[in-house]
């Protein structure tokens, strides 16, 4: 087991990569908002099983302010086959 200052670096490299990574997500449309309230709802689940009230209402708050950056980049499906191509196949599935 390492000493609690060994975990010093490790933390700042995930802080980071998770940084970079939600930079990434951000230049597609609505993903970072998307991973945000699913990660944010599933945590507050867990905190609310475990009794965590505080961790649970933080992350409720998380979740409900990602759904505010998802539902505008939903995009609009082409119903007539014609124009936007694969990268709507999986909304016209769920029925944007």
């Amino acid at each position: 087991m390492l000493p609690k200052w060994a975990w010093v670096v490790p933390g700042a490299f995930w802080v980071v990569w998770m940084l970079n990574l939600y930079n990434f997500m951000d230049g597609i449309d609505g993903l970072a908002g998307g991973e945000a309230a699913v990660a944010s709802s599933f945590f507050f689940l867990v905190f609310a099983w475990y009794g965590q009230s505080g961790w649970a209402g933080a992350n409720l708050v998380v979740a409900a302010a990602s759904m505010g950056f998802v539902l505008p980049f939903a995009p609009v499906v082409d119903t007539t086959g014609k124009g936007k191509g694969v990268e709507n196949g999986p909304f016209s599935i769920c029925g944007y």
